[in-house]
């Protein structure tokens, strides 16, 4: 990182001081803004070297004695390639580890972590890196358990919180500004090596209309598309920043609607089927019904909400099975949602 030059000192008058910038620091390290500002960080090298292995190789490398390298402020300067504003983030991670506590569930939280998370993959800032992926992977559950339980919450802070409000707002936000925003989170996954958060990311994407765009939705456009958007946010509509993803993102996501939507409509294979204990009314009614389930199942957009919806009791009793039926077929397609859940993971994790 550090090459030998003609012999150079510079002062602290010849720079831009971004925090950190420790008096007691014993070397300094130089990045450019995006406008082509240098701007200088004074650091410990003890603690670069405690937190990351590429550091710590490089300040073990033998000096020779008779180069000449440039300092700062009285210490040796490494100039590195990488944009002062994500090395200002991680700098200060290092130092202050409280602003690494990013809001839970946060649909900004990609880009927040995104300059941090790319230079601690880089220079192996591993305990930095295993802070940020631990809240990514929170936001993003990894087991159908947490994925219910996080769509439970979705639907009471839609009803109970934004179904209060006649826009559809608390505090100035809609429900999708309070929740995980998946196209953001599908690159961030996909450039830093978070692969655990792309099943429940793709198919929360798989929910979404494309016509729903995050920034359209909100853009200060002509009025009658504003009032439309903002209405359609204010009834809970979900958005995406589509235009972030990349062609074999999306070809992902096609495979993955494709492939959750089979396995929800081969969910239905068997488990309407007659038992010994089945009356002629009963079995008649699971006849006509397993028909419509499978249709339903077939153009759905979200096959775990609407499985989940054939196994509860009240859908069950309002088909006038019997109870033997209606707890067989709740045991199936219970099972059967579980595999929807691990064809999803298979598909993008294997």
């Amino acid at each position: 990182m550090a090459s030998p030059t003609a012999s150079c000192s510079l002062s602290r008058d010849d720079g831009d001081h971004k925090f950190p910038y420790m008096s007691d620091g014993n070397v300094v390290l130089s990045a450019f803004t995006e406008d082509h500002n240098c701007c200088y960080f004074r650091v410990h090298k003890s603690l670069l070297s405690l937190q990351s292995s590429v550091f710590n190789d490089m300040f073990e490398l033998p000096q020779d004695e008779e180069a000449c390298y440039e300092t700062y402020d009285g210490v040796p300067l490494v100039h590195l390639p990488d944009d002062a504003h994500n090395l200002a983030s991680l700098l200060t991670a290092l130092y202050h580890p409280s602003t690494l506590q990013y809001p839970r569930l946060n649909p900004n939280t990609p880009f927040e972590v995104q300059g941090t998370l790319k230079l601690a993959n880089k220079y192996q800032f591993d305990e930095l890196r295993k802070i940020i992926v631990r809240q990514l992977e929170a936001d993003w559950p990894q087991t159908l358990a947490d994925w219910d339980r996080l769509e439970k919450e979705v639907r009471f802070v839609h009803y109970e919180e934004h179904g209060k409000d006649s826009a559809g707002q608390v505090d100035g936000l809609y429900l999708d500004d309070r929740f995980p925003e998946p196209a953001s989170a599908i690159r961030l996954a996909q450039e830093c090596d978070v692969p655990n958060i792309l099943p429940a990311a793709f198919y929360h994407l798989s929910r979404i209309d494309l016509d729903a765009d995050w920034d359209r939705y909100r853009s200060e456009g002509d009025k009658i598309r504003k009032e439309e958007y903002h209405r359609a946010l204010g009834y809970g509509c979900q958005t995406a920043r589509w235009g972030l993803l990349k062609p074999e993102d999306l070809m992902k996501l096609c495979r993955v609607r494709d492939q959750v939507r089979e396995q929800a409509y081969l969910s239905h294979t068997g488990a309407w089927d007659r038992l010994e204990c089945c009356v002629e009314e009963c079995w008649q009614a699971r006849t006509k019904y397993a028909w419509e389930a499978k249709e339903e199942m077939f153009l759905s957009k979200d096959p775990l909400m609407d499985l989940r919806k054939y196994c509860r009791e009240e859908v069950l009793v309002k088909l006038k099975l019997c109870r033997g039926c209606s707890q067989a077929v709740k045991d199936i397609l219970t099972h059967r949602r579980s595999k929807v859940w691990e064809r999803l993971q298979a598909c993008l994790l294997s």
